[in-house]
């Protein structure tokens, strides 16, 4: 479970200042060991609405199923304790599974809102009583029995395409700007992802015309490069990607470029260096990052694909990659040797003569890329033709490929909402300016008296927001606006009972 707001300002900003609700920590505590649907049911103060109260009892169950699930280690317990207390947990997670989809079941059995289902999700409640932190059910999807049920699935899908509800968990009654209500989630990352291709598109022109290094006095010349536009506006977009929450794994390639560029200053990382060399790895892992379910990603622009990527991740990672791991030590010494014997043709000296539009290693790169992308494309077959048979053709949509693959996919659709969901939700590069003039500040001012002044940097940040993002989200909500089938549609109310 992870924080799902974007900037780390002050934890959930919509968080009651007071709640009839105790913290998590201590609803478990006063459950014991072992309880029982009766002792469960009891936790929900008395007056409380049925949506909040039943998100706060979905929260502590799966707050206790996540405790099972990840129990503290001791390694001086011997073999036969280790065995029983994982058997008993086993059992206590399949009762607790059992609860949850009982409490769900009830809260449906009569019609919900739209508003309520939000509430049901996305409702914080603290932690403990001297933390901030908070946790809802989204915060829990991605690994509980309840991400597989089709109006948890159209409640997250309706808050990714119409944004939060007014007076929703989400967006307070004081948000009555209509640029609050056209930067829905999947505007914003719709914005971020217009960010990152320009921002790989730079990448491309680096590495396919890079700077070069010379020990002539000739700074006149024009193919003699040193520090441009590109290399400045990369450091800022990395610097942004960076400081945009929460983190993945895959901004390690962004992180890496962040590195090479600081290594080298005051210069640049020029053509045929060893900074030049981690730059091109750095451009070829962003030329398949689009491909993953991960934000940003064209893939949750045309959510029919989702499953599928999913489905080839999840392919290659049991089929694929451990095949490739066996080989990898002798692959690596045969390309060793293949360098060697080709180093007079690949690698001539470096002289003006030499300066030519693409260096070798970019050209080298690229064919790797090429191969790869063939080795890819090959593997996908053998992937649908391996798993093929365990399709079943009457399925559609999440289900398409499986149980454990719409698991996955579901669970980054659920994450993509959470990243963009958040109030005031900053893309690259605006989070480095939310950064800079908003966060920072507040932390300072924190350090200094002691104290937060929530207020004032909590409406400091809504109106930078308002300023950077929201002008480009009016344009990008403007094309989803007029594509075809992709029109708001009325507020969502489900009126059928599930029985």
């Amino acid at each position: 479970m992870s924080d799902s707001e974007s900037s780390p300002l002050l934890g959930f900003r919509n968080a009651p200042s007071y709640s009839p609700f105790p913290t998590i920590q201590t609803a478990i505590h006063n459950l014991g060991p072992h309880p029982d649907r009766a002792v469960i049911d009891d936790i929900i103060p008395a007056g409380v609405d049925d949506s909040v109260g039943t998100s706060f009892k979905l929260v502590v169950l799966l707050q206790l199923r996540a405790n099972k699930l990840n129990p503290p280690r001791y390694p001086d317990s011997d073999v036969w304790t280790r065995w029983n207390d994982a058997t008993i947990a086993e059992v206590q997670v399949e009762e607790l599974d059992r609860y949850l989809r009982h409490t769900l079941d009830d809260f449906l059995f009569h019609p919900r809102t739209s508003l309520q289902l939000e509430r049901l999700l996305w409702t914080p409640f603290l932690q403990a009583d001297d933390s901030s932190r908070a946790s809802r059910v989204v915060d829990f999807l991605a690994d509980c029995p309840l991400l597989s049920h089709d109006v948890v699935m159209l409640s997250v899908d309706h808050v990714w395409r119409h944004g939060p509800q007014l007076s929703g968990p989400l967006r307070g009654s004081d948000s009555a700007s209509r640029f609050d209500e056209i930067c829905t989630p999947r505007v914003l990352h719709a914005v971020d992802l217009v960010a990152h291709l320009f921002y790989f598109g730079v990448v491309v022109s680096y590495v396919m015309h890079p700077p070069y290094e010379t020990v002539l006095d000739e700074d006149d010349d024009p193919e003699i490069q040193r520090t441009g536009w590109r290399e400045i506006v990369l450091v800022i977009f990395a610097a942004a990607i960076l400081t945009r929450r929460p983190w993945a794994f895959s901004k390690v390639p962004t992180l890496t470029l962040f590195i090479v560029f600081l290594a080298n200053i005051p210069s640049v990382p020029f053509a045929g260096s060893a900074s030049f060399d981690i730059l091109l790895l750095c451009f070829a892992l962003h030329a398949f990052q689009f491909h993953f379910p991960t934000t940003p990603s064209p893939l949750f622009l045309f959510k029919r694909s989702l499953p599928f990527a999913a489905f080839l991740v999840d392919g290659f990672y049991h089929i694929i990659i451990p095949p490739i791991m066996f080989f990898l030590p002798i692959f690596i010494l045969i390309t060793t040797w293949l360098s060697m014997a080709l180093s007079e043709t690949f690698f001539m000296p470096t002289s003006l003569a030499t300066l030519i539009p693409t260096p070798i290693q970019t050209r080298t790169t690229v064919l790797y890329l090429f191969f790869i992308l063939v080795s890819a494309i090959s593997s996908s077959l053998l992937i649908i033709v391996v798993h093929g048979r365990n399709i079943d053709p009457t399925a559609r949509g999440w289900d398409t490929y499986g149980d454990n693959v719409a698991r996955r996919a579901r669970a980054s659709f659920v994450r993509a909402v959470m990243a963009y969901a958040s109030p005031h939700t900053f893309p690259a590069p605006f989070s480095l300016l939310n950064t800079l003039f908003v966060i920072f500040p507040s932390l300072v001012w924190t350090r200094l008296l002691g104290r937060p002044l929530v207020a004032l940097f909590s409406q400091a940040e809504k109106q930078l927001w308002r300023w950077t993002v929201c002008p480009f989200a009016f344009v990008c909500w403007c094309i989803f606006y007029f594509l075809p089938c992709q029109k708001p549609k009325s507020r969502l109310s489900f009126n059928t009972s599930i029985m």
